[in-house]
């Protein structure tokens, strides 16, 4: 009896990984997403830094209505991809461009295809346009800039800081991710806060040494998501 209930336990483990194992044995993911987050006050792609810049939210609604969605960073210029998609004939997944420093666009709901490669285009409202320019003489740069909040910009949320973000260590210029500027050679412009917008501000900031520096400006409000408005990476030769 013993040796009975012996052996229909190993045949029952035997057919329980050989179950497991067809159940495992499927495509890996041959689709992806991809495309671009447009800012619609520059009709160019949107400002932002990489990682904590904005997200792309996914979810698969294919399998039903709560299904937990997942997400992955966007990229300084506006771009995302994602290459590791399941698709399929009806597949349905809803994405949707989140927790940046813009108004939240609607999702967008798509099918993919085995081994399509899925382009979207998304346009924001910032929840701050900055205009810029500069100029360099010797080791003496002098950046102006105009910030505004666009119209649709909405919730509006308070100013909390803006700075001119400098470095000389890396091109990917950025506030909130470590290295990102320089602290003495970046700026913070004080005070700035609502009566600020729309008024041209200029500041000098004098490098320390020569060589290729990269700058941009931010402004940053107080948004659920601590998201930061930028300009374009401007890079310059210092002598």
């Amino acid at each position: 009896m013993k040796k009975f209930i012996h052996y229909s336990l190993l045949l029952m483990a035997m057919a329980f990984f050989t179950t497991a194992c067809d159940v495992d044995n499927y495509d890996e993911p041959d689709a992806s997403i991809t495309g671009i987050v447009i800012d619609k006050t520059t009709g160019e792609g949107f400002n932002s830094e990489q990682p904590n810049g904005f997200r792309i939210k996914w979810a698969e609604r294919s399998w039903g209505d709560n299904v937990q969605p997942d997400y992955f960073w966007g990229m300084k210029d506006g771009k995302f991809n994602w290459d590791w998609v399941f698709g399929y004939s009806d597949s349905q997944y809803e994405i949707q461009p989140v927790e940046g420093a813009f108004v939240t666009p609607e999702a967008q709901v798509v099918t993919i295809k085995k081994g399509e490669r899925k382009e979207l285009r998304f346009e924001v409202i910032p929840f701050i346009h900055i205009q810029s320019g500069y100029e360099l003489n010797g080791k003496e740069l002098t950046v102006r800039f105009t910030a505004t909040r666009p119209a649709g910009s909405t919730p509006t949320y308070d100013i909390n800081q803006a700075w001119i973000l400098v470095t000389n260590k890396t091109k990917y210029v950025s506030f909130l991710n470590t290295g990102g500027y320089i602290a003495d050679i970046s700026k913070q412009i004080t005070p700035f806060d609502e009566s600020s917008l729309g008024k041209e501000i200029s500041t000098t900031i004098t490098l320390k040494e020569s060589g290729t520096h990269y700058f941009r400006v931010m402004v940053q409000t107080k948004n659920p998501s601590n998201a930061c408005n930028f300009t374009k990476i401007e890079s310059i030769e210092v002598r």
